[in-house]
């Protein structure tokens, strides 16, 4: 089962980051009143597999919330479909090591149409 929801705003530019090393990399930080993560690819352009964690950054409970753990396969890619809603100054990191690359897809949201329906 799906489910369509109709958002008034925009998908923004694909942010990435490759990793170098194994420590926590800031990937994305909202700007907006309210934005979402609709997508996440993963890639492991290397010979072995990576274990990664994607974390949320709750900035107003100064909280890191990890939502997404796996260990990548060796030259493979995974899409990751688990949306985030970010506020203002919220974070995406992710942990994993050198060869990774991750991508994301940003959706300014503005709302159910809007705002019409109080989003």
């Amino acid at each position: 089962m799906s489910t369509a929801v109709l958002i008034s705003g925009g998908l923004t530019k694909p942010v990435y980051k490759a990793l170098t090393g194994t420590s926590s990399h800031d990937v994305y930080t909202a700007t907006q009143k309210q934005e979402r993560v609709v997508l996440s690819h993963i890639v492991n352009t290397t010979g072995g597999a990576i274990v990664v964690t994607l974390t949320y950054r709750d900035t107003a409970l100064a909280t890191d919330v990890p939502y997404f753990t796996r260990s990548i396969p060796s030259n493979d890619t995974v899409l990751v479909e688990l949306p985030i809603r970010l506020l203002e100054a919220d974070k995406i990191k992710v942990v994993g090591n050198t060869g990774i690359t991750i991508v994301l897809a940003v959706l300014i949201d503005n709302g159910p149409l809007g705002g019409l329906f109080g989003g």
